[in-house]
C-alpha cells in the first residue's frame, strides 16, 4: 500500500501540489516511526533528498552543505537513510555518505495527572497556542494544526495517549506523548528555548484551564466541531495589540496603537508592498509578548488652501512624524501599570503653517493643529489601574487633551481638523507638560468621576528638567468631571458628562501677566449607533485663559463603506476678546478614506460664516488634503 501512495505522491509533485501538503500527508503515513529514534545530523556537502531510496526518484529538495536536518537511523535502504529537512519541510531519503549523525533527539513525554475539569462535555477541548514569533506546525494524534505567530486554535480529542510533534523551521523539533483526560479543557502552549548547544528547541507546556482567568474568552472562540478557530487578535490585528488597555481619548497613544494595528478593509491591497512588513509586525508581536512593549509610528501630511487671507500666501502645508508606545511591566488580573511615551517632530513645509492659516483668514479659530515646533517629548507618563479598570490614574508628561472633556471624534489626524473639534476652545487646555489625572467608576452604577491637574505653562519642546522647572512655578489647570458611561474603556468619550475647570493666572518668565484667573463649564453628550456616531457639546468660560467665551458644537460621522468615514460638524462661538461682540459660525465636512492597509487620505472643507476678525469677507472657505501613513 505504501509504495502505491508514494507513487501517487511522485505524480502529484509534478503537478505542483504544495510540498507542505505533501509533507503532512506523507508524515501522517509514517507515524509509527516516532516510536524509534531520530538524530540531529548535518550534511557533508550539498545533498539531494529523494522521495524514494533511489537516485532515479523525484528530488524533493536540495540541502546545502553543513545544514541541520534530522535522521531516522533505524531505516536504511541500501546506501540511503531516511532524513527530514525542517527548513523545506520535506521528508525523504539521502545518501548515507552525505550525512554526519550527531546527537539523539530525545522524546518528551507529557503525562500529567489532570482530572476532569468540566463534566458538561464528553470529549477533551485542547487549545494549542504558538507563543513564538514564527509559524509552526503541531501534530497531535491525527490532527495537524498550522499556527501563525501567537495564534491559537482548538481541537477536540477523546481520552487517551497521543503522539505529538512540534515543528518549526530552523529549530530542533519536539516530539513525544501527551495523555489527554476526558472532559477536560487544556492549553498546550508551544514555545522556544535555547539549549546548551545554542540551538533552539521547542518547549511545550500543558496546563489545566479550569482556574485560568481567560478561560471564558477561550471558550467563546470554540466551535463545537473538530474544525479549528482563530483568536480575535489574529483575525483583526497585525501585531496582537487587541489587548491594549485604552486609558485616553481617541488621539491618545493607546488608541493609536490599537486602531493602527487593526486589519483594514482598504480600497487597494498592495501585497508586494505589505509583505515585507510581516517581519516588522512579527517583531512587534514578539516584543509585546516577551517584554510587554508595544510600539507604533506614523507620518502625516496636511496641505491647505484658503479662499482669502489678510496677507501672505493662501497656501499652507505641514508634516508630523511620531514614534510612540507603551511598556506594561505590571499586568495582573486586577492591576495594570505601564509607561506611555511619544516623541514627535512637527515641521512646516511653507512660510505659513496650517496652524496659523485660519487666523490669517480672519477666523477666531485655527483650521488645524499642524504647526512648526520641531522635536518634542509629548508623552512620558505612568498609567496605573486597579480593580479591572474601576480605578486608575496617570502621572507624568502628558497631553491634558487626551483626558479632559473627551468625545469619540476628537482626533485631528483622522476626523475633524478645526480647532472647534480638537480639544475645546472654550476651555484653557495647556500644551503638553507635567500633570496627572484620575478616574473612579461605578461608585454609583454606570457613573464615573474624573479629574486632574496640569502645568498651565506646559511646552512639549522643553527638556524634562525644564518641564519640572515650569511645573514648580505653581501655575496650574485643575479640572473635575462627572459623567454617565456604560462602557468600560477609561474615558473613551462616548458618554454624557459635565466638566468644570479652573486655571491660575499665568505669567511669563519675567513675571508679566499672560492671562488672568479663568474658569468654565462644559457639557458633552455622544453615542454610537450601528455605524453612526453622534455628538453635541456646550461650553462657557469666564476670564481670558480660554480662546473662546462660549461654544456650541454638534455633528456626526458615518462609516459609509469599507473602513471609510464621512463626518460633518457645526459650531457657533464668540472669542474672549472684549472688543469683539460677534459670533462666528463654522461648518466642516471631511471624508476619511482607507486607501491601503497603511495609508489614509482625507479631503476636508471648512467654511466660516462671519469670521470675526475679517472685515472684508462674510465667509471664508479652507480646503484641505490630509494623508497619514501608519506602521
Amino acid at each position: 500500500m505504501l509504495p502505491l501512495i508514494q507513487n501517487y505522491f511522485s505524480k502529484t509533485i509534478r503537478y505542483n501540489i504544495s510540498p507542505w501538503v505533501l509533507f503532512i500527508v506523507y508524515f501522517s503515513c509514517n507515524i509509527p516511526e516516532a516510536n524509534a529514534q531520530w538524530f540531529n545530523a548535518n550534511t557533508n556537502k550539498s545533498t539531494e533528498v529523494y522521495l524514494l531510496p533511489s537516485v532515479k526518484s523525484d528530488v524533493l529538495t536540495i540541502v546545502d552543505s553543513a545544514q541541520f536536518l534530522l535522521v531516522f537511523d533505524m531505516e536504511h535502504k541500501d546506501k540511503f537513510i531516511k532524513v527530514w529537512d525542517i527548513e523545506s519541510d520535506q521528508k525523504g531519503y539521502a545518501l548515507i555518505e552525505d550525512i554526519t549523525i550527531n546527537n539523539l533527539l530525545e522524546a518528551e513525554n507529557i503525562i500529567k495527572n489532570i482530572h476532569s475539569t468540566h463534566a458538561n462535555h464528553d470529549s477533551a477541548f485542547i487549545y494549542i497556542r504558538n507563543t513564538t514569533i514564527d509559524s509552526m506546525m503541531v501534530q497531535l494524534g491525527k490532527d495537524t494544526v498550522n499556527l501563525a505567530p501567537d495564534e491559537m486554535k482548538n481541537i477536540t480529542l477523546d481520552e487517551g495517549e497521543y503522539l505529538y510533534w512540534a515543528i518549526q523551521k530552523e529549530t530542533i523539533p519536539d516530539y513525544g506523548y501527551i495523555y489527554i483526560p476526558d472532559s477536560s479543557d487544556l492549553m498546550l502552549q508551544v514555545g522556544q528555548e535555547f539549549n546548551e548547544n545554542k540551538m533552539l528547541e521547542m518547549e511545550l507546556d500543558l496546563m489545566d484551564l479550569k482556574d485560568d482567568p481567560e478561560f471564558t474568552m477561550y471558550k467563546r472562540s470554540f466551535l463545537d466541531t473538530v474544525q479549528v478557530s482563530k483568536r480575535i487578535n489574529i483575525q483583526n490585528t497585525k501585531s496582537g495589540y487587541d489587548r491594549i488597555q485604552m486609558t485616553g481619548g481617541s488621539k491618545s497613544v493607546d488608541a493609536d496603537l490599537l486602531n493602527d494595528d487593526m486589519k483594514k478593509d482598504a480600497w487597494v491591497n498592495v501585497k508586494p508592498m505589505d509583505k515585507p512588513l510581516d517581519t516588522y509586525y512579527d517583531f512587534k508581536r514578539y516584543i509585546q509578548l516577551k517584554y510587554n512593549v508595544a510600539i507604533g509610528m506614523d507620518y502625516m501630511f496636511l496641505g491647505q488652501h484658503s479662499s482669502y487671507v489678510k496677507s501672505g500666501s493662501p497656501n499652507a502645508a505641514s508634516g508630523i512624524y511620531r514614534f510612540f508606545g507603551t511598556w506594561e511591566p505590571v499586568n495582573t488580573k486586577d492591576t495594570q501599570g505601564g509607561l506611555i511615551f511619544k516623541i514627535e517632530n512637527r515641521h512646516s513645509l511653507t512660510p505659513t503653517a496650517p496652524r496659523h492659516l485660519g487666523y490669517e483668514s480672519g477666523s477666531a479659530l485655527s483650521t488645524a493643529s499642524f504647526k512648526d515646533m520641531g522635536w518634542g517629548l509629548t508623552n512620558l507618563y505612568w498609567r496605573q489601574s486597579f480593580k479591572n479598570n474601576k480605578y486608575g490614574f496617570v502621572l507624568g508628561i502628558m497631553d491634558p487633551g487626551d483626558f479632559i472633556d473627551l468625545f469619540p471624534l476628537l482626533n485631528p489626524y483622522k476626523c475633524f481638523l478645526s480647532e472647534a473639534f480638537f480639544n475645546n476652545p472654550a476651555m484653557a487646555i495647556p500644551n503638553q507638560g507635567i500633570g496627572g489625572a484620575f478616574l473612579a467608576k461605578d461608585l454609583i452604577k454606570n457613573t464615573y468621576v474624573a479629574g486632574g491637574f496640569h502645568d498651565a505653562n506646559g511646552e512639549p519642546t522643553n527638556f524634562i528638567s525644564n518641564s519640572f522647572k515650569s511645573f514648580a512655578k505653581g501655575e496650574y489647570l485643575y479640572w473635575i468631571e462627572l459623567g454617565w458611561n456604560t462602557h468600560t474603556p477609561f474615558l473613551n468619550g462616548e458618554n454624557i458628562h459635565v466638566t468644570y475647570w479652573y486655571q491660575d493666572a499665568r505669567t511669563d518668565s519675567e513675571g508679566n501677566l499672560i492671562s488672568n484667573e479663568s474658569q468654565g463649564i462644559c457639557f458633552s453628550a455622544s453615542t454610537s449607533i450601528h455605524k453612526t456616531t453622534l455628538f453635541s457639546r456646550l461650553a462657557y468660560s469666564q476670564g481670558d485663559g480660554a480662546l473662546m467665551r462660549y461654544m456650541v458644537m454638534a455633528g456626526c460621522s458615518y462609516n459609509i463603506v469599507k473602513d471609510d468615514q464621512i463626518g460633518i460638524g457645526v459650531d457657533l462661538g464668540a472669542p474672549v476678546d472684549p472688543e469683539i461682540d460677534e459670533s462666528q459660525l463654522g461648518i466642516e465636512l471631511y471624508y476619511n478614506m482607507q486607501l491601503t492597509e497603511h495609508v489614509n487620505i482625507s479631503p476636508d472643507v471648512q467654511v466660516y460664516i462671519n469670521p470675526v476678525y475679517n472685515q472684508e469677507k462674510s465667509a471664508v472657505a479652507i480646503f484641505s488634503f490630509r494623508l497619514r501613513y501608519a506602521l
